[in-house]
């Protein structure tokens, strides 16, 4: 099974390299497998829909996508984005990864700001198979519960497992439909900056009062994104 999906996505790599050109090799290595390499992680393999560990025929699966590897470059540069814009409000703010999969970003804020945030940071995930590939991340990286957890949950229910008031609210196109709205609708609750990379359904943004504080067209979907901020934080900010 493992080397099948080596397979699959060796070949989705090759296919990729057809389409646009070999750039987009150096691109796949130096944003998803590097990451790997360095720190003996696995978050770089895309995992299809299809393969999913969850309870299929429920508004989340047929909503959810398929798992793809956030880039390393855009989870700094979008933190660096929030980060500027908080200010010393930063610290106290809880990052917080909807349908984090094997925990790409949730990694790379964890290590960034290690001992820098007051509450830990937690990626949110319902396929089980994913969530335990996340929690191996961690783990090898060191990192526990006061650091970074995963939680096997719906995003949607994501109020259960914060610790702070104000968030920083991390989505990589992980769902769609119904359950984007309603996480957006618990999301209205706290004040948060929303980062939303591969941005699909950014019209539906201005309907919960989002003011966009930055945003990228790139070369891929990937590296496409947009920073908001709602407006319970705008007025404390």
């Amino acid at each position: 099974m493992k080397s099948l999906k080596y397979t699959e996505n060796l070949t989705y790599v090759i296919r990729q390299i057809i389409k646009r050109s070999p750039l987009f090799l150096w691109d796949y290595f130096r944003e998803s497998l590097l990451f790997d390499l360095v720190n003996g992680t696995n978050t770089h393999l895309r995992i299809p829909k299809s393969e999913s560990n969850s309870l299929p025929n429920t508004s989340e699966f047929d909503d959810g996508l398929l798992y793809v590897a956030s880039f390393t470059s855009v989870i700094l540069e979008t933190l660096s984005t929030v980060e500027e814009f908080l200010g010393d409000k930063f610290t106290s703010a809880q990052f917080i990864d909807f349908g984090c999969g094997k925990g790409k970003a949730l990694l790379t804020y964890a290590l960034k700001y290690n001992g820098k945030h007051t509450h830990s940071c937690i990626g949110i995930e319902y396929d089980k198979s994913l969530c335990e590939i996340a929690q191996k991340n961690l783990a090898n990286l060191a990192l526990n519960s006061k650091n970074a957890m995963v939680v096997c949950a719906s995003a949607t229910d994501f109020g259960k497992y914060i610790s702070s008031h104000l968030l920083i609210a991390y989505i990589y196109n992980s769902f769609q439909g119904k359950t984007f709205r309603t996480t957006l609708d618990e999301l209205s609750n706290y004040p948060h900056l929303l980062i939303y990379v591969d941005p699909v359904e950014a019209g539906i943004l201005s309907e919960y009062g989002y003011e966009i504080l930055d945003k990228r067209k790139g070369k891929y979907n990937a590296d496409t994104w947009l920073v908001a901020a709602n407006p319970k934080v705008l007025n404390i900010i």
